[in-house]
């Protein structure tokens, strides 16, 4: 006999408070490490490997990089857990490593958000805003409203 053994990812997400968005990045071995940033509308803050939370003492409102995966596949996790009333968050994915390519990563973003039923999704694509190996993905105000960005 033979048995044939099949890999299955599977992305779960704690469910969140009111207000709250989980960003989740996840993506194929090549390349080995992208990275997750998210720019806040407060102090000129901004999420990454190297500075893994912002925090607004004067609204509450805070945001942090739970997890960072540097060898392939993620997951990469940004929670919001309180967000800002006064301006955009701005969420990007960088590609740290110099093997493979974002565009052709496999790489998948998904936005989970307290009250929906399933995440909002985006994979990189030629109407992408890449640059200097860095994918802008969208643009979310207060009330969690997503815009894509785009070339476009």
């Amino acid at each position: 006999t033979h048995t044939k053994v099949a890999r299955v990812d599977v992305g779960l997400s704690e469910p969140l408070p009111e207000g709250a968005s989980r960003i989740v990045v996840t993506w194929g071995a090549h390349p080995s490490d992208l990275d997750s940033y998210l720019e806040c509308p407060y102090h000129h803050c901004q999420i990454y490997y190297g500075s893994r939370d912002c925090h607004d003492r004067g609204s509450g409102a805070s945001a942090t990089l739970d997890l960072d995966d540097t060898d392939g596949f993620g997951p990469e996790t940004i929670t919001v857990h309180k967000p800002y009333t006064g301006g955009n968050y701005v969420y990007k994915v960088n590609q740290y490593s110099h093997d493979g390519n974002l565009l052709h990563s496999g790489a998948v973003v998904r936005v989970y958000q307290h009250g929906l039923p399933a995440p909002k999704q985006f994979t990189p694509s030629a109407d992408s805003k890449i640059e200097d190996d860095t994918w802008t993905v969208f643009k979310m105000d207060h009330t969690g409203a997503i815009t894509p960005v785009t070339n476009s």
